[in-house]
């Protein structure tokens, strides 16, 4: 006779065993989960990415095999993209397309957005249409999880086995839906990770094809502008010196035309020359961005920098009683290397956009180092900047702040170059600015670094 209590002993071993083995078998599912995690996150090629978790699905839940699908677009087939068989003589189902007409097991799981698992399947109605591949492969029991991707299904996982009697538990079904999620999310990201590279791509395209349609237009234009300007500007001498003078003006009605003709004549020279500064912007960015620039990089001081540039825009602050130019410089400034025409272009650029946009105050150029750099900043008393339009300000072809003043427009590649000629030199350049408080234009320069040997300077 048994005793009670080697009994109750007996079967707490049992328990425990039994604890123990399903204690052994979450782990193993943890840890082929924690696998696929690190596989969907650190390998970048998806069908890599989607062999490997077919795989250790087959291996993990002991089945026959295993196959991922994704479904098209008009949602008719199933396509196999990666697959996985226990027994490798099997063959590669890769490539293979599954219509979703006649298959009812597949139809319910893209229909619904549920998985099912499919018992007998050699035999199951679910399966009718594919009962002669399901005898051939010796499938017993299919599991069929869908693809979830922002709620559409987006293809699925199925996994078969090959022992009778052998079913998916709850466990099993909830380890491959959450693997399913993770694929599903790799899947998308890839997908929208390809969409933004063909359409960046797209947009480089009709970027380098409209800067090379414009460098050319600009080439062709550049003559006959030339031409016009030279006869627009002796037409205007010779009325100005033989033909108006001699021209009674006591009359109000000739006064007001001889004053239109001067006014027409001051519009042709100034369309003029604003349409010349933008050929040449045109031209000038187009050669920056093909690498067809000549530069010229020299040893410079910041500080002879910006008295160049201030000399030469001094003339912008005759006319404007109201409008001063400051300049903080600081001593003993590091040298760097750069090309001193371009970054007198870049300083010239912001100093005239300063006072473009700025009514009465001053306009300041202040430079200082910090670190291994040297900061050039302009900074104005004028309107400000929108935030919105902030970030498109050194975008091509874009003018903000015109509208709200009514000033004359620019080209909108002012900025554009600047930036260019920054970046060129290992620098950057950005913009602060509060709307009605003004604006602060800054770009860096990076110094010239003294590499110390030996305790000399070399």
């Amino acid at each position: 006779m048994t005793h009670p209590l080697s009994q109750q002993y007996r079967d707490l071993q049992e328990q425990m065993a039994q604890r123990t083995l399903e204690l052994e078998e979450r782990i193993g599912q943890l840890d082929t989960l924690n696998r696929i995690t690190q596989t969907v996150t650190t390998v970048h090629n998806l069908e890599e990415t989607l062999g490997i978790v077919a795989r250790e699905m087959v291996l993990l839940l002991k089945a026959r095999n295993s196959g991922i699908t994704l479904l098209n677009e008009e949602r008719t087939e199933l396509t196999v993209v990666a697959d996985y068989f226990s027994h490798p003589d099997e063959g590669n189902t890769v490539g293979v397309t599954i219509p979703l007409a006649g298959n009812p097991s597949s139809i319910q799981v893209v229909q619904t957005g549920r998985s099912i698992v499919v018992p007998h399947a050699q035999t199951n109605p679910l399966t009718e249409s594919i009962h002669p591949l399901m005898r051939r492969r010796g499938t017993e029991c299919l599991l069929i999880v869908p693809l979830l991707a922002r709620g559409e299904v987006i293809g699925t996982i199925g996994v078969a086995t090959g022992e009778p009697d052998r079913e998916f538990t709850p466990a099993e079904l909830s380890l491959v839906e959450t693997i399913a999620g993770q694929i599903a999310g790799a899947i998308e990201n890839a997908r929208l990770f390809s969409e933004m590279q063909r359409a960046k791509e797209t947009a480089e395209g009709a970027n380098a094809a409209k800067s090379t349609f414009l460098a050319s237009v600009s080439h062709e234009l550049r003559t006959p502008l030339t031409s016009v300007l030279g006869f627009a500007r002796i037409i205007q001498k010779r009325l100005d010196e033989r033909i108006l003078p001699a021209v009674q003006s006591d009359d109000p009605k000739t006064q007001r035309a001889i004053d239109q003709v001067r006014e027409n004549i001051g519009i042709i020279l100034s369309e003029g020359n604003r349409l010349t500064t933008l050929i040449n912007n045109v031209l000038d960015l187009a050669k920056i961005e093909a690498g067809k620039e000549d530069w010229h990089m020299q040893s410079l001081s910041a500080s002879e920098v910006v008295e160049q540039a201030t000399a030469a825009t001094s003339s912008l602050f005759e006319q404007r009683e109201r409008l001063n130019m400051i300049t903080d410089v600081v001593d003993d400034l590091p040298q760097m290397f750069a090309d001193r025409d371009r970054l007198i272009q870049v300083l010239i650029n912001l100093i005239s956009n300063a006072v473009k946009f700025t009514e009465q105050g001053a306009i300041t150029c202040r430079v200082k180092v910090v670190d291994s750099e040297i900061i050039f900043s302009i900074s104005d008393t004028g309107m400000g900047i929108v935030e919105s339009d902030q970030p498109r300000v050194f975008e091509k072809f874009t003018q903000v702040g015109d509208t709200l003043t009514g000033k004359p427009m620019g080209t909108g590649l002012g900025l554009p170059i600047c930036k260019e000629i920054v970046e060129h030199h290992g620098g950057r350049i950005w913009v602060e600015s509060v709307l009605g408080q003004g604006s602060v234009f800054s770009f860096t320069i990076p110094t010239i670094q003294l590499e110390i040997k030996g305790g000399g300077a070399a």
